[in-house]
């Protein structure tokens, strides 16, 4: 391996450092807000008991309460350390135009996990640009790059 060569992360470990990430996500947070999520649903919900606006209001609250820990998460990893445990275990990282992602790139790579259309869009956009061009569309946005650390 050539050192102070940058490269690209794979894909195959970009998608095994975000299903390690999801996992800890759904250890950490979901299972803990299942407790709340399912209090704010009735046990037998409906779209008509949905259509009330005191449960849409609890479910709305709660959805996204966890979509705002969601991307703290990531944000927070990726600002502090420029890595999230999944690219640690994976041995990858963000870069930004210095040697540690300023506060705007860690926001603007992290923008896909804020539920507001349409930035939710960038759910679906994200993957495919990653496929077709080996980085995400909020990297571009963002002027960041996903590296293999080996080459660091």
């Amino acid at each position: 391996m050539k050192k102070g060569v940058e490269l690209y992360a794979p894909l195959w470990r970009r998608i095994i450092a975000f299903l390690i990430d999801w996992f800890f996500i759904d250890v950490v947070v979901l299972m803990p807000f299942s407790g709340l999520l399912n209090r704010a649903l009735p046990q037998d919900y409906s779209i008509a008991t949905l259509s009330s606006e005191a449960a849409l209001l609890k479910l709305s609250t709660v959805l996204s309460l966890i979509s705002i820990i969601i991307f703290l998460y990531f944000f927070t990893f990726e600002y502090k350390l420029s890595q999230t445990p999944g690219k640690i275990l994976l041995r990858i990282y963000a870069k930004g135009a210095g040697e540690k992602l300023t506060f705007w790139e860690a926001l603007v790579r992290n923008l896909m996990f804020i539920p507001i259309f349409p930035l939710s869009l960038l759910i679906i956009i994200d993957p495919i640009f990653l496929i077709f061009r080996n980085y995400r569309l909020s990297e571009y946005f963002s002027r960041t790059r996903t590296l293999d650390e080996g080459y660091k």
